[in-house]
């Protein structure tokens, strides 16, 4: 069933989670890893804000799914990230992932970009690069509000999901922005389950 407007879900970030983020984003940057951003034409003017783009919202998707409890979950998959460098130089073999799984163990890839446009969420498109594709995964796509002065909070909007397979199903775009990408329009994915956590 197609996602409505009112079933993507505002996961609203405060300075601890942003903070977590942050952190991670640093760390994520000076080791050289690629950040959670899927395609080149939304990224950010800088490796950090790509990276910071793919934090918050890897992090929100663990606070809307698992709660306070989302920040092991988070820390977690960062650490086994962040051991990728030293995989990749010791196999010899640097294009070694996380095989789309941005929780251990478990097949979901989060995929975030940064709003740049007045259009709402569900006017968005969730490309995926053929080379950012994998198997039998839950790709999840969110979007991120722009930093506004004098706001502390993040917004991170977690649209819907697909599986990798129907992206692949619609095959390659011929032409546009996203040409050579498999692209769902969001209005297209299916809504998030209702979570509905206590005092969080």
């Amino acid at each position: 069933m197609p996602v409505r407007e009112d079933q993507i879900i505002k996961e609203v970030l405060t300075k601890p989670w942003i903070a977590l983020a942050e952190n991670q984003a640093k760390q994520f940057t000076e080791a050289g890893l690629p950040s959670h951003i899927r395609h080149v034409e939304t990224r950010g003017k800088t490796e950090d804000e790509d990276a910071m783009t793919g934090h918050l919202c890897h992090i929100a998707v663990a606070k809307y799914l698992w709660s306070y409890d989302g920040i092991m979950k988070y820390q977690h998959s960062c650490s086994k990230a962040n051991m990728l460098p030293a995989v990749r130089k010791a196999t010899g073999n640097k294009h070694i992932s996380d095989n789309g799984e941005d929780f251990i163990n478990l097949g979901l890839d989060v995929k975030g970009s940064l709003i740049r446009t007045n259009l709402p969420p569900i006017k968005h498109n969730s490309p995926v690069r053929p080379r950012e594709w994998h198997p039998d995964t839950t790709i999840v796509q969110c979007l991120l509000s722009e930093k506004k002065e004098g706001i502390s909070t993040r917004i991170v909007y977690i649209c819907g999901w697909e599986t990798s397979e129907a992206y692949k199903t619609r095959g390659e775009a011929k032409e546009g922005t996203f040409k050579g990408a498999y692209v769902i329009p969001i209005k297209d994915l299916n809504p998030m389950i209702p979570m509905k956590w206590r005092n969080c």
